[in-house]
């Protein structure tokens, strides 16, 4: 199968939808906005950005919903011309998180261009699934689920951190540095037996 076969599977499939839709036009190569997939799974900014939009569009959804819901947009994103161009062309592009790239839309669907040479495979049925797995789970589906599980982690943190500001720098002072003794009235510092009248605590 040659980079030929996969540019027409693609550029067929993409009918189905914008979901579907990617490039594989070596032409694409002079547009230097396109970036490998691999830096959004390792660079936070890009994907943090993406979620504000979700957060935004869905009226202020808090960042845990956000996040939730821009993983499954862009996993849907991610598989969907992959498993398309599997089940009508039964073929499988590289989809290499080096070779397929993404640039920013600020709306709809992430645009993605796979850009590697190699051929597509042509498995048999009983392969198939297989092989979906192995170019689609580890390295996109579950680097892209642990990139969005860092940048939520980093966000719920940042908000709790304005949430409390006097909490967080104010120093932790006991009410009282004055160690516990045998005896001792823990409240008004009055020796007693076994307890003090005039605050009425225990000194045991």
């Amino acid at each position: 199968m040659t980079t030929g076969d996969i540019r027409a599977a693609l550029d067929d499939v993409a009918a189905i939808g914008p979901f579907f839709a990617a490039s594989a036009n070596p032409a694409e190569v002079v547009d230097d906005s396109w970036r490998p997939l691999r830096e959004l799974y390792s660079d936070q900014e890009p994907l943090a950005a993406r979620i504000r939009v979700v957060a935004e569009a869905l009226g202020g959804a808090e960042p845990r919903v956000a996040a939730s819901i821009t993983y499954q947009g862009l996993a849907a994103r991610l598989v969907s011309p992959v498993l398309a161009a599997a089940s009508v062309h039964q073929l499988v592009p590289p989809w290499s998180p080096d070779t397929l790239h993404w640039r920013p839309a600020v709306t709809g669907p992430l645009p993605l261009w796979e850009s590697g040479t190699d051929p597509a495979r042509r498995p048999d049925p009983g392969e198939l699934a297989a092989i979906l797995a192995e170019v689609l789970v580890e390295p996109h589906l579950e680097a892209l689920a642990d990139a969005v599980r860092a940048d939520e982690r980093e966000e719920t943190a940042r908000r709790q951190l304005e949430r409390d500001p006097i909490e967080r720098h104010a120093p932790t002072i006991p009410v009282r540095q004055i160690p516990h003794r045998s005896g001792l009235c823990h409240r008004c510092d009055h020796r007693s037996a076994g307890g003090h009248s005039s605050c009425g605590s225990s000194t045991t």
